[in-house]
């Protein structure tokens, strides 16, 4: 059994500009780190002065795909197709810590939005659909899907049922196929959740220019109005 991992690095943050009211944690994709969304996280610090960002780390792990090799990583990945074994205990404990940071910023009565790519955007679905136990305000998921999804009806978390999900996906998506964030987004929408999916032509698995317009608007709608709930 491969669980071999190192010490988590500390966040990279990004102090707000004035007093601070809300707060986005993004998380990063698999071989990643937060230096990967750096200029994303200063993008919204520029855009929006009363709010922080924080920029978890994953710790370096051997993974189950290729054994002997180490990535940052989120939670192990034993494969890259449909049906292959997930990491059951691994996305619990990576989305009950995700869900520390979270609550620690709720305490300050602020707005949370937390969002990720790739693995990231995995980690924040389950985070905020089964973890974290105070009110999320926002969950971005770029493309990436629910995990571990055939046993979502039984567990998810209630409190962030009317949370805005946007789910963003490239059509061309060649690691982590536009039908995974379909069939999410679906299951949401099923269930009565507040998701959204965007879809973006010829876009692969990154971010275009088109995509961020809209995510920046869609923090805006968020980041500069009291919840209201």
């Amino acid at each position: 059994m491969i669980e071999t991992q190192t010490e988590t690095p500390l966040p990279s943050v990004i102090e707000s500009q004035q007093e601070t009211k809300s707060t986005v944690i993004l998380f990063h994709g698999l071989g990643q780190t937060s230096e990967a969304l750096m200029n994303f996280g200063q993008k919204v610090h520029e855009s929006f002065p009363n709010t922080k960002v924080i920029l978890p780390n994953a710790p370096m792990r051997e993974m189950g795909y290729k054994p002997g090799v180490k990535r940052t990583a989120w939670f192990n990945v034993f494969g890259f197709t449909l049906g292959t074994k997930e990491d059951l205990e691994g996305i619990k404990q990576a989305g009950e810590k995700a869900a520390k940071i979270i609550e620690e910023e709720k305490k300050q009565d602020r707005i949370v939005i937390i969002g990720g790519i790739s693995q990231g955007g995995v980690l924040s679905l389950q985070t905020a659909l089964r973890s974290c136990k105070s009110k999320i305000d926002g969950v971005l998921a770029l493309s990436c899907y629910i995990p571990l999804i055939s046993t979502l009806g039984s567990e998810f978390s209630e409190i962030n049922k009317r949370t805005p999900i946007l789910f963003c996906h490239g059509d061309e998506d060649d690691v982590i196929p536009l039908s995974w964030a379909e069939g999410s987004h679906n299951v949401l929408s099923e269930k009565k959740f507040n998701s959204k999916l965007n879809i973006y032509k010829g876009l692969k698995h990154n971010v275009c220019d088109e995509e961020m317009k809209d995510i920046m608007i869609w923090f805006g709608g968020i980041l500069t109005k009291k919840d209201t709930d």
